[in-house]
């Protein structure tokens, strides 16, 4: 038996996040804010407890585009700039803040400018692993079978980008 959706299930209900799989193990990290606690979970073992999280986060989640304008406008208005005067800061041109920023927007600016813009306002855009949707968990589980043909062709691949970066 190898690892299951019920295993990953659990494994991410209990606050770890799940890095890697294989046919019989789960590499897994703590969520936590400043934990860098890691390990393997096998199918057959104990799932151990993660730290208690005593970090506190000032994690702002935001799941949706206009969420993500809300809180970069509330930010702006906290502390009193004007559009352009963020524009200025984050190297943004003329009125393009102002047609991102507004309820539906008329402009939807690339992923380059919204990290520009969120830095100009004291943010770092994170990817922080979370819960993975069911249909993922499924496709882990039914798919270890090809997972060491996958690792070879993962790293073949990824020692040709390295020679391409290498070589300019």
């Amino acid at each position: 038996m190898g690892i299951t959706v019920q295993l990953m299930r659990l494994v991410e209900t209990l606050g770890w996040s799940i890095r890697r799989a294989d046919a019989d193990s789960i590499a897994v990290a703590c969520r936590s804010p400043g934990c860098g606690a890691m390990m393997r979970v096998k199918h057959d073992g104990p799932i151990p407890a993660r730290c208690n999280g005593a970090v506190p986060s000032m994690d702002l989640r935001v799941e949706s585009y206009d969420q993500f304008c809300r809180a970069l406008r509330d930010r702006r208005e906290d502390l009193s700039l004007s559009i352009s005067d963020v524009e200025v800061c984050a190297g943004m041109a003329a009125d393009h803040l102002a047609k991102a920023e507004k309820d539906n927007p008329s402009r939807i600016p690339s992923l380059p400018i919204l990290v520009d813009w969120a830095a100009a306002l004291g943010y770092d855009l994170v990817l922080r692993p979370t819960t993975m949707p069911a249909i993922t968990l499924r496709t882990i589980e039914q798919t270890r079978g090809l997972h060491p043909q996958r690792q070879r062709r993962t790293a073949r691949v990824r020692q040709e980008r390295a020679d391409q970066r290498a070589t300019g």
